[in-house]
């Protein structure tokens, strides 16, 4: 089925997420939501129709504090060879957290998380506030609600070429890899306030 790393992987991920966490019963000092979203892709993108949009609205409007969001952005599909994005350089078994630079602090704090639980590296990308291609997925919503928000990606990315096409197929997916991923990710968000 199409569709296979954008956007089912991050979806999986999730869920499997969210199933360690009640397996465990783990006990922290802080709320997630688990939140998944309809409508990022165009003609929505970038309009208040957005399902993160409407969700990052809502929450500003609360008397809850947020530490932030985490978006989970195509964690299935891996490059074997190195791709220069910018002053970056991506490589497999890797996992990239961008964002903006208001909100660098809690971009590099995940990302050292990240890299913490040992199955994989993680590269922090925090863009000019104003960098014309900030935010191509849903953590964009939250920076004008004052809310850290980042997006963590596989090393994939733009350069799967299987991206919005038939051909992104759950063949073509790196299980082993997005298991790590996940448990990094699980590791990140189970260990913030440590």
């Amino acid at each position: 089925m199409a569709g296979a790393d954008d956007n089912a992987s991050s979806v999986a991920g999730l869920l499997e997420i969210m199933r360690m966490l009640t397996e465990h019963e783990l006990e922290l000092a802080y709320g997630i939501e688990f939140v998944f979203f309809c409508l990022e892709e165009p003609p929505f993108f970038k309009t208040k129709k957005m399902g993160s949009y409407i969700h990052a609205n809502y929450i500003a409007k609360t008397n809850k504090e947020y530490i932030g969001m985490i978006a989970l952005e195509m964690i299935g599909y891996y490059r074997e060879d190195k791709k220069p994005i910018k002053e970056a350089s991506f490589y497999k078994n890797q996992l990239i957290v961008s964002g903006i630079k208001s909100f660098d602090r809690f971009n590099k704090k995940i990302s050292k998380l990240l890299k913490a639980n040992g199955s994989m590296d993680s590269r922090r990308i925090s863009f000019a506030d104003d960098f014309p291609n900030n935010g191509p997925s849903d953590h964009r919503n939250y920076w004008q609600f004052d809310i850290p928000a980042i997006m963590i990606i596989g090393t994939g990315g733009e350069g799967n070429p299987n991206y919005h096409t038939a051909a992104d197929v759950i063949e073509t997916l790196d299980f082993k890899i997005m298991t790590d991923a996940v448990n990094s990710i699980a590791h990140a968000l189970f260990n913030f306030m440590e």
